[in-house]
């Protein structure tokens, strides 16, 4: 399943650049930029949990 992640994403990832990117423009740039956001924001999340739940010695 590891594997299939990535390459569903390898496969979707130039659809979605050529949609929002090339063919909405500025507008598309904006949405991308916002995805790349929230995954950053999700991560930060993700890894601020982690790192509180992890047993200090």
């Amino acid at each position: 399943m590891y594997g299939t992640g990535y390459a569903v994403a390898a496969m979707l990832a130039p659809t979605v650049v050529t949609v929002t990117a090339i063919d909405m423009g500025t507008v598309g740039w904006a949405i991308l930029a916002v995805v790349f956001l929230g995954a950053a924001l999700a991560v930060a999340a993700v890894a601020t949990r982690a790192a509180r739940a992890l047993p200090t010695t």
